[in-house]
């Protein structure tokens, strides 16, 4: 059955290029019983040369035209020598026998490229042409050759005949299809008998995913249209004929997602339950976008910035024009606002297997994390194509850092007492009163805020208080040891005076270090604190100006940029930012977000210890 379709699908096609030693018949489908058939069976030797070549073919029994060499016979046998479609020379009569079904072709010379035909069932020389068998199924035509002179021996494939009732075609009209692209489906039924009518014949088809049915319509008849199938009932086919069903079709949204090729099977069948199937094979054409996005770097301090890059690839098989990505979506727990881009803003055309970069710069504006989306579109036969939505990596942003420092500071108390007599009565004698020191150690922990590299130094001034008379007899000094703010005694004799001193300390207090974020071992000193990755920009092609600068100082940071005129045409932000580096981008555009003139453009970056101005050129 499959050779019957095959068969009859060639019979629509150009004649196909034969191999060395092989046959092939040409209108090799037949119905059953038909008659006044003329059969064209080709031979060709494939490259080889024949001077003195020999062929003889055998036709089956179930044939019930025996050949014959008589011009007015049913089965009478022609032969010519073919270049192509072109017949270059009649085969000679005389070199023509036939023994019962077997014919036999001598002398026959074939250069390169060149095959012989053979006709049977001709009607050249009108006789009433073949008749083919009356049952359904394949016939072989068995063939033998002898090159110049040697021995007969088989060909290696032989030629067959099918004998259908009826069968079946499909075609279409284009044989590329993508999406939006409008096309027609031909099927042809064909009762093949020229002898027998056909009762019933039902056809049927199913469109494949990816196609929609737009019309259904035939040469008569009426096609009857259920979601994707189409079918049409023949009450009676005439012997021989050939009904048609016509089919138009479009390609639906996405198509090139199902696969590279679409594959559509139509049928038909009859009253005897016999099934024929045609196939037509299209192939797919269009564009497939896929894309990725990437999210840098990782972790940021806010008001620090984060670079998007969205990948978009094509993987389809045909171009895509007016490329462009869709909005930035951001999520999570933390915030990020829209800075600049993409840059590009669109890509024209994007080939085949080729890929193309878009790229946002957002800025981190709250502590938290974040993660963004984006996709892309593109324009295929006026149609859309979109990539999916792609999900970057998370992107984590940080509070702008405050050092804390902890201090643990350990002072030293040197308070001293001099006891010096007054010059009061009554009048003392006896050794004078002793100098007394005073030593202790205080340990206090003190928590501060502070910038690194700052030093801290603590000093309290102690200050004894003491009597201004002298004693003239011992005094007994006692002090306590554990607190400088503790009363002192000196103790005279009862006949004397008693006098009590209250003293005022002096600290010193000597601190150790102990921060939680290490502070740089000097205060750092200015430097220089701005630079740009290049010195103009052309606003044509969608360059980019880097502006890279180093904040040395804690403070309010802002960025602008003046002409030559001494007037701001494009101001960035002002922030109170801490020490760290930063970068800032200038499409060359001002703050009404168009593009600026030619001509010399000053960057000027001003935080808390001064400005770096940088000069750029815009070039268009």
């Amino acid at each position: 059955m499959k050779r019957a379709i095959l068969g009859l699908i060639l019979l629509a096609m150009v004649i196909p290029a034969y191999a060395a030693g092989t046959a092939y018949v040409n209108n090799n489908v037949q119905g059953p019983m038909s008659a006044g058939v003329e059969l064209d069976i080709r031979y060709a030797t494939g490259g080889i040369i024949w001077t003195n070549g020999s062929i003889a073919i055998t036709f089956p029994s179930d044939f019930p035209i025996y050949p014959s060499t008589a011009a007015a016979d049913a089965g009478y046998i022609e032969a010519f020598i073919m270049n192509g479609m072109t017949a270059l020379s009649q085969v000679p009569v005389s070199n023509i026998s036939v023994d019962s079904r077997t014919v036999t072709i001598t002398g026959i010379a074939l250069n390169n490229g060149e095959s012989i035909k053979i006709v049977y069932g001709s009607k050249a020389g009108f006789g009433p042409g073949a008749t083919m068998p009356g049952v359904e199924g394949d016939y072989t035509l068995n063939i033998t050759e002898s090159q110049n002179g040697t021995a007969f021996s088989a060909i290696p494939a032989m030629p067959v005949v099918s004998i259908m009732a009826f069968g079946i075609t499909k075609s279409a009209d284009i044989m590329d299809v993508m999406q939006g692209t409008t096309f027609t489906y031909i099927i042809n039924v064909t009762n093949f008998s020229n002898t027998i009518a056909r009762p019933y014949t039902y056809i049927e088809d199913t469109m494949p995913e990816g196609l929609t049915i737009i019309n259904v319509w035939a040469d008569s008849g009426y096609p009857v249209v259920a979601g994707k199938n189409v079918s049409m009932t023949l009450p009676l086919m005439a012997a021989p004929q050939t009904e048609s069903m016509y089919i138009e079709a479009a390609g639906q949204p996405g198509m090139i997602n199902l696969g590279t090729t679409i594959t559509n099977k139509a049928s038909v069948s009859s009253d005897s339950a016999i099934v024929r199937n045609a196939v037509v094979v299209q192939n797919v054409k269009g564009g497939k976008l896929t894309s990725s996005l990437t999210a840098e770097p990782a972790t940021v301090d806010m008001l620090q910035y984060i670079t998007l890059v969205l990948t978009v690839v094509n993987d389809g098989n045909i171009s895509l024009v007016m490329l462009q990505p869709g909005s930035v979506g951001v999520s999570g727990t933390g915030s990020a606002s829209y800075y600049y881009g993409p840059v590009p803003s669109y890509v024209s055309a994007l080939a085949e297997g080729s890929s193309c970069n878009f790229t946002w710069v957002y800025t981190a504006t709250g502590a938290g994390t974040v993660h963004f989306t984006a996709s892309a579109s593109a324009v295929e036969n006026t149609m859309s194509v979109t990539s999916g939505v792609s999900t970057s990596n998370q992107v984590i942003i940080n509070q702008i850092p405050t050092v804390i420092q902890t201090w643990s500071l350990t002072p030293t108390m040197s308070p001293t007492q001099t006891d010096t007599p007054d010059a009061g009565t009554p009048t003392f004698t006896g050794t004078p009163p002793p100098t007394v020191t005073f030593t202790s150690t205080i340990t206090a922990i003190l928590t501060f805020t502070l910038t690194p590299g700052l030093t801290i130094t603590e000093t309290d001034t102690f200050t004894p208080v003491i009597p201004t008379d002298t004693p003239t007899n011992t005094t007994t000094v006692i002090v306590p040891t554990d607190t400088p703010t503790d009363s002192a005694t000196i103790v005279v004799p009862a006949d004397t005076f008693t006098k009590t001193y209250t003293p005022v300390p002096v600290y010193t207090f000597t601190g150790t270090e102990t921060p939680n974020l290490t502070p740089p071992a000097s205060t750092p000193t200015r430097v220089e604190v701005a630079k740009t990755d290049k010195n103009y920009i052309n606003t044509a092609n969608g360059d980019l100006l880097k502006v890279s600068y180093k904040v040395t100082t804690s403070g309010k940071t802002w960025i602008k940029i003046f002409n030559l005129s001494g007037e701001e045409v494009r101001s960035f932000y002002e922030y109170d930012l801490s020490a760290g580096n930063y970068e800032a981008f200038w499409d060359g555009t001002n703050n009404s977000n168009k593009k600026v003139g030619r001509g010399m453009y000053f960057i000027v970056i001003s935080q808390p210890d001064g400005k770096t101005t940088k000069k750029v050129v815009v070039t268009k």
